[in-house]
């Protein structure tokens, strides 16, 4: 699995930017207050399970806390990731996301776009595959295995807590 680009507009400090990935090793630099942050949790919200029996979710999206706060009006917060994702990556998911689709997918990569869209009272989840959107429930489907697929790892070196383990008792273990 690819990471091809994510947009956002009015998302934190990132009011309308479209980032681009390359195809290796990326990283994220930049001035304090940039935005580099937000990228990472986006990064992050694209690829957390979303329901973890031990913790809640460390990256949810929240219309109040993540619309940018110098925005005029009722403007939405849209976030788009575009993925490209090969049978060599994952024929099983690959093979899900065809069921879910309807389509048969042709050629060497499948192109899922995942747009996210908050507003003051909703949030709405639309996921196209080769430029084809699908329905709701196929949506949520495919967003949830790619999530659980762990075909793509991010490394935070700025994350301050590091791995939770969990004992029998339920203490927390550094």
């Amino acid at each position: 699995m690819r990471l091809k680009e994510i947009s956002a507009k009015n998302y934190r400090t990132l009011q309308d930017i479209v980032i681009h990935f390359s195809p290796d090793y990326c990283t994220l630099s930049g001035k304090n207050n940039a935005g580099k942050s937000c990228v990472i949790r986006l990064l992050c919200h694209l690829m957390e399970p979303q329901h973890r029996f031990w913790r809640h979710q460390e990256y949810p999206l929240d219309y109040g806390e993540d619309r940018t706060q110098w925005a005029k009006g009722e403007d939405k917060v849209t976030i788009q990731w575009k993925i490209s994702l090969s049978a060599s990556d994952d024929p099983a998911l690959i093979s899900t996301i065809e069921v879910f689709s309807g389509q048969k997918t042709s050629g060497d990569e499948v192109e899922i776009n995942i747009t996210i869209q908050l507003d003051d009272g909703s949030t709405t989840t639309n996921v196209s595959v080769n430029g084809e959107e699908l329905e709701d429930r196929a949506s949520r489907e495919i967003v949830s295995k790619l999530r659980s697929s762990n075909c793509m790892f991010l490394h935070n070196s700025a994350e301050h807590e590091g791995p939770i383990f969990l004992s029998r008792q339920g203490r927390r273990q550094t």
